[in-house]
């Protein structure tokens, strides 16, 4: 529920310290369970966040895939969205 208020008033900072916040503690955003919701957030992250919020991201993303213990279907998952993450880096800082 707080990411979609944060959603609706377009709070791209304090929703990227949220998902962080989800990431590190290897739960789900409260009220966000679906992971085709996550994915869409993801994607809308993707799109406003800038070169330091997707640094912010992208190292979160990088130490979950650390955890030799995730199913192999969210590793995947979380290496799908840690790739594009580093795309959007490199692209910004060029």
């Amino acid at each position: 529920l707080e990411m979609w208020q944060l959603y609706k008033r377009k709070d791209i900072d304090k929703m990227v310290k949220l998902f962080v916040g989800m990431l590190q503690s290897g739960g789900s955003v409260s009220g966000i369970v679906d992971i085709g919701v996550i994915g869409y957030l993801v994607n809308y992250l993707l799109e406003e966040t800038n070169v330091s919020q997707a640094q912010e991201i992208q190292s979160a993303l990088e130490n979950l895939l650390k955890d030799d213990s995730l199913e192999r279907s969210k590793a995947s998952l979380l290496k799908g969205w840690n790739d594009d993450f580093t795309g959007k880096i490199l692209l910004g800082e060029e």
